[in-house]
């Protein structure tokens, strides 16, 4: 045999000859390769068009960009992709040449196409949403080119994006690719949230986009690539594999089909907790019939002391007790002892969707079911356990004592659920000081009762050995994460809860203040829980108020209206207040207005009130007008009474600077000048309202520099023509620095130091201060920096004028302030361009305050992305909340 010959190397293939690149305007082929050699490198839109417009200037740029689009020089990345859909998105008629082929050139990946480590989200992997829309506005222009094209795409984020796109876009997608992305819609819509993004495509001719803000929207995509049923086993596919949120984002069927203890592992599975939602679980629950006694040996197994286990296995308890009354079978009390969080506060939430309703509808079904003596007995061994459950046993067998209990210990929205029947105990407990302390044996432990000063909730001491353990009532002393409270032996509490009567008297006699106040913002916890739970029962009826509803009404008075308002609900006032007759109702608004701590909550109800009661009724609201710090109302009243009540209304009162801000945020333009004209108000300019706060705080004041623009509300300016102080344009007759790239910066704006002399001590022997950005896009601010420029400099030829006022605030416009004259002072701020010197707001990261130099704001006729800029001496910048 002779020997193997060696393998001959296949000749290399020869590249493909590069078609010259034809020059443009005075750029040849080498000028205009090294152009496009800095353009990939470069990714930010703004630096991009700035190196196009120092080549060509700017009305040119966008012309060469395309020229070496049109010949492949240039790379689609973050930033070269972002300029050319933003003139595309300017003229959609402008003619792009090559751009399918420019498509076929994007990155493997997003983090390589933006080159950072972080990028944003997208339906499709690596298909980032400029990609999307770069492939559309491709597929726009040329269709029949962008299809031939993507069937020979391999690229993977390229080959789906492309066919995602031309799916959704009404054309014909390969069955393999479909599939594709089908599960791909599907992993995104099993996420944990579900993902809602926007994405691009083509309809009628015209560029579209679309955001995906539900369930039914992501089905409605899908069945682009599947019908319904391939769409459902898609979804099933990926929830199945763990990627699921909730019971209810699985198809029903799905579910029902696996066997017990499939299920189960799919329940133990889910990214949050299955028994957070009764409602889905039952439904599927009751799609599986499976044996109850079954399910109830499954969730014996899970572990009673874990919290999303502990849950779970609760509410597959209930539902097989439930499903068996269903049955005829009744549950025995060895049964519902194994319940352990009975009556947990968010089973009585009132909330929508309501996924409770059918826990309770089964709890009630259950406690129904039992004989009341055995009820009311599992209710007293739960006593001080911390289980809850007086609630939930109540509401099946009310018992004097037990509501008694539940007052002191459950939460105000679980009582809500008891109804009108208990309300006389709650207005009781409301107005009466409760009951002193005892002490007694029960089942061999020892249980002391009463009411904790310090939150005006039930306490227990359970005897453990030598010590007791003080419980709030809502936490066991004999729960796995330990001890709650401080262990200490039974004489030294008892001695513990003699000495704190002297201050549980005290607050006892601060609530009947309170109350006779009409005072809900300084009532104490358990108070201000009693209240809202009486409110919210009242709220909850309709019609003319039952017996115990007006015995309620009758006991408490005006106080039963500051209960609600005290707590922010303002629909359930509502409610309450249309239940109530017309006089009544105008009874209960007036005296709230006139006593109540926040009158403004109840002058949000104007709108309830007879149209010729509503001028006293306003009249009140102003003559308590420095209550009105936040607005919790105040413009909701103002606009229910309208500009002529209001101005008949304040006839004879002078109106503060912050007052009258309120009125004019409240009302609409027009409106507002037919309060002005209706009071005979003198008009105003900005730099008046400046002095009017000052002189309405009365405090200390301190001088800034405000900064406006031409468009400056008719206020006179202080500007000569002398001024080098412009936004904008070339600047002085200096040479820039230099930014981190080696290109000169652009010039923001410059001022003039002679029209601010404090500010001249910090530059010695300068006239002025320019202040320079390495790009004027809204994340290169704080690359900037302040440059000192002389007398001897060139003023400026071009931009915009920049006018300084000197103007004075109250200090502590800058200390966090709260008085209405401050606030107001602050809004007319926010109103201006900008200041120097005083102090930033809103500022969003740790500063040097004595740093600080000026605050611009998108008026100034710049683009700060948040609304306004930080900027110390240094010039360096810092994004600040608008």
């Amino acid at each position: 045999m002779s020997a193997p010959q060696p393998r001959k190397k296949a000749p290399a293939k020869k590249a493909a000859a590069k078609s010259p690149l034809p020059p443009f305007d005075d750029l040849d082929e080498a000028a205009l390769t090294a152009l496009a050699g800095t353009l990939d490198k470069t990714f930010d839109e703004f630096a991009v068009e700035k190196k196009l417009a120092k080549a060509v200037g700017d009305a040119r740029q966008y012309s060469l960009l395309v020229h070496l689009i049109a010949h492949g020089a240039v790379a689609p990345q973050a930033g070269t992709v972002s300029v050319a859909l933003r003139q595309m998105r300017h003229d959609p008629d402008v003619a792009v040449p090559n751009l399918v082929a420019w498509v076929g050139k994007l990155s493997k990946t997003s983090k390589s196409f933006w080159n950072s480590k972080s990028v944003s989200s997208s339906l499709l992997p690596d298909w980032d949403i400029t990609m999307q829309e770069l492939a559309a506005q491709a597929l726009l222009r040329d269709p029949s080119g962008f299809v031939a094209a993507a069937a020979k795409w391999k690229q993977a984020n390229l080959r789906l994006g492309a066919h995602f796109l031309l799916g959704v876009s009404g054309h014909a997608v390969p069955a393999e690719i479909a599939a594709d992305v089908l599960q791909t819609i599907a992993a995104a819509e099993a996420g944990t949230p579900p993902f809602r993004p926007q994405f691009f495509f083509v309809k009628n001719g015209a560029l579209t986009s679309w955001n995906l803000n539900s369930r039914d929207d992501a089905r409605a995509v899908a069945l682009h690539f599947g019908d319904a049923a391939a769409w459902d086993a898609a979804l099933a596919t990926a929830m199945l594999g763990g990627k699921w949120s909730r019971v209810r984002d699985v198809p029903a069927a799905v579910l029902a089909g696996l066997p017990l203890d499939a299920f189960m592992a799919i329940l133990l599975a889910e990214n949050r907790n299955p028994g957070d939602d009764p409602e889905a679980l039952f439904a599927v629950l009751d799609a599986r019939r499976d044996d109850l006694a079954a399910v109830a040996d499954a969730a014996r197994g899970l572990a009673s002391e874990t919290g999303a286990q502990r849950l779970l296995r609760e509410v597959l308890l209930v539902w097989t007790l439930q499903r068996g009354l269903d049955r005829g079978v009744a549950p025995t009390e060895a049964q519902v002892r194994e319940l352990r969080d009975i009556g947990q506060p968010q089973v009585y939430a009132a909330s929508e969707p309501d996924v409770q309703r059918p826990l309770r509808a089964a709890y009630d079904a259950i406690f129904s079911a039992l004989p009341r003596e055995v009820a009311l007995a599992i209710a007293a061994d739960r006593q001080g356990s911390g289980k809850h459950g007086l609630v939930a046993i109540l509401r099946s067998h009310l018992d004097p004592t037990l509501l008694q209990r539940a007052i002191a210990s459950e939460g105000a929205t679980s009582l809500i659920t008891l109804g009108p029947r208990v309300l006389p105990a709650l207005v009781e407990a409301l107005l009466q000081t409760p009951p002193m302390w005892q002490v007694q044996r029960a089942r061999g432990r020892v249980i002391v009762i009463g009411t904790d000063p310090a939150s005006g909730r039930e306490i227990f001491a359970v005897d453990s050995g030598q010590q007791v353990a003080i419980s709030d009532g809502l936490r066991s002393v004999d729960t796995p994460w330990g001890t709650v409270a401080d262990a200490i032996a039974l004489a030294q509490a008892e001695a513990w809860l003699a000495a704190a009567h002297a201050q549980h008297a005290a607050k006892m006699q601060q609530r009947a203040a309170s109350v006779a106040a009409l005072d809900g913002q300084s009532f104490d916890t358990a108070t201000g829980e009693l209240g809202h739970a009486i409110h919210g029962i009242l709220a909850a009826g309709s019609g003319p108020l039952d017996a115990d509803e007006r015995a309620a009404v009758d006991r408490l008075g005006p106080v039963v209206l500051q209960l609600g308002l005290a707590w922010g609900h303002p629909e359930r006032t509502d409610k309450f207040l249309r239940r109530l007759g017309d006089d009544e109702r105008q009874r209960v608004l007036q005296r709230a207005i006139e006593v109540a701590a926040k009158p403004q909550r109840a002058f949000a109800f104007a709108a309830l009130m007879p149209r010729a009661g509503r001028v006293a009724f306003t009249r009140a609201m102003f003559q308590r007008s420095a209550t009105v710090v936040h607005d919790e109302g105040f413009a909701a009243g103002l606009r229910a009474v309208g500009p002529e009540q209001v101005a008949e209304a304040t006839a004879g009162i002078e109106l503060d600077t912050a007052t009258l801000q309120r009125l004019q945020r409240a009302f609409t333009p027009q409106q507002f000048e037919q309060f002005k004209n209706a009071r005979r108000l003198a008009p105003r300019t900005w730099l008046e309202d400046f002095a009017a706060v000052v002189r309405e705080h009365g405090g200390p004041s301190e001088s800034l520099y405000v900064l406006e623009t031409d468009d400056r509300a008719g206020v006179p300016s202080p500007r000569t023509a002398s001024s080098w102080s412009v936004v904008g344009g070339r600047g002085l007759g200096i040479e820039a620095p230099l930014a981190a790239d080696g290109d000169p910066m652009d010039h923001v704006l410059t001022l003039d130091l002679r029209e601010l002399p404090s500010l001249a001590s910090r530059y010695p022997g300068a006239r002025a201060i320019s202040w320079f950005t390495p790009s004027t896009a809204p994340d290169q601010y704080e690359g900037a920096r302040i440059v000192a420029v002389g007398d001897d400099a060139t003023p400026p030829v071009d931009g915009r004028p920049l006018h300084v006022f000197t103007v004075a605030v109250p200090s502590a416009v800058f200390t966090g302030g709260e008085a209405p004259p401050v606030q107001a002072a602050r809004r007319l701020l926010w109103q201006r361009a900008g200041w120097c010197l005083g102090g930033p707001l809103g500022v969003q990261a740790e500063v040097d305050l004595d740093d600080f130099l000026m605050q611009l704001l998108d008026r100034i006729g710049l683009s700060f992305g948040d609304g306004a800029i930080y900027v110390a001496g240094s010039g360096r910048a810092l994004f600040q909340a608008g």
